[in-house]
């Protein structure tokens, strides 16, 4: 039986898995400096992995905060492939535009300022990824709207399925109970569809990846 990687593996694999150029680095810092939430490197990698395995021409991501995560992939996407990103808080909004200006990725991500419920209840274009990365307690109400919209045999990825620890714990504290009840719910619809061959990876803080069937 495999151990699990533990804070020195981490630190083995990011050292050795390349540098990131400045631009990635200042918004690194500036997610530290304002507190706000990003992927963690090793589920970026894996996405970014995703994109060159799977090579989609269109990408849904629902939660764009800063843009880190849409200016990642869009640098290993195919020339005509884009990305739609959601985004309902205006500061974000804004300063994920400023960023993907900075990275010149205006071509390939389109910045969307809305409610991701509304959104997903409104369009009609679908999607050959999808990744989900926003408010938990909507998790499992997006999950019904998203997997429509979601191309046969494209790939649907979702972070923060693991929720810390939270998921799996007997005590949650109560600050934590509405969110933890709701990735629980969604963990359930998620690994119970027959519209998807899903797993629940231990990446990061838990990267979900399902396969649309039909």
């Amino acid at each position: 039986m495999g151990r699990v990687p533990d804070i020195n593996d981490i630190n083995y694999i990011l050292a050795n898995s390349g540098k990131d150029d400045a631009l990635i680095l200042e918004m690194e810092e500036y997610a530290r400096e304002n507190n706000v939430p990003i992927l963690d490197k090793i589920s970026s990698k894996f996405l970014e992995q995703m994109i060159l395995v799977s090579k989609p021409e269109s990408i849904l991501e629902i939660g764009t905060a800063i843009g880190y995560t849409s200016i990642k992939l869009a640098a290993h996407m195919d020339q005509k492939a884009y990305i739609d990103t959601v985004e309902v808080d205006e500061r974000m909004y804004e300063t994920a535009n400023r960023f993907i200006t900075m990275a010149k990725r205006n071509s390939k991500i389109n910045v969307i300022f809305d409610d991701a419920i509304k959104y997903l209840s409104r369009t009609n274009k679908t999607y050959d990824m999808i990744f989900l990365d926003c408010d938990k307690e909507v998790y499992p109400e997006i999950f019904r709207l998203v997997i429509e919209k979601l191309n046969t045999g494209g790939v649907f990825i979702v972070d923060n399925l693991l929720w810390h620890g939270f998921t799996a714990a007997g005590e949650v504290p109560e600050e934590k109970m509405i969110s933890t009840e709701a990735i629980r719910e969604f963990n359930n619809l998620f690994l119970t569809t027959e519209k998807l061959k899903s797993e629940i990876l231990p990446i990061g803080d838990g990267i979900g990846l399902g396969i649309k069937l039909a």
